[in-house]
């Protein structure tokens, strides 16, 4: 970690300058993580009944909370975390086809759209990760 604090001091690196400003990673989202960890781990079962492929990606799931978690010591090791939590998406797309009957399956879809909103509307505009929205408000800062 040490060696990459050097690298903008040589030519061409000093657009990576922002990456190493900053000794620790932000480790926000953990708790969401962790959370959706627990969740996956609860219904493993029938993920796993439904679809043969589902234990591969709580696998990869589990290795993206492992090395999100390492994002406290290495916000380059928490990097890497964000190749697996893709999984997640096929974990979550799952969970209304194994659900028993149809208001279970139409309360799980909009906890899953609930969750991506959410998601969405923390990162872009109450963290402004990306510089989505070019504006402030009062609200927002």
């Amino acid at each position: 970690m040490l060696l990459f604090q050097y690298f903008p001091t040589y030519g061409g690196f000093e657009r990576f300058e922002g990456y190493t400003a900053n000794g620790l990673g932000s480790n926000r989202e953990i708790i969401i993580n962790t959370l959706l960890l627990m969740i996956f781990l609860i219904f493993k079962k029938p993920l796993e009944e439904y679809d043969e492929r589902n234990k591969l990606y709580i696998f990869f799931y589990i290795i993206s909370w492992i090395l999100t978690f390492t994002g406290f010591i290495s916000p380059y090791i928490k990097r890497i975390a964000l190749y697996f939590e893709i999984s997640s998406i096929f974990l979550l797309a799952t969970f209304p086809n194994i659900t028993k009957n149809k208001e279970q399956k139409i309360f799980v879809t909009f906890l899953i759209i609930s969750y991506a909103i959410g998601i969405f509307t923390i990162s872009t505009y109450f963290l402004n990760q990306g510089n989505i929205i070019p504006y402030q408000t009062i609200v927002g800062g």
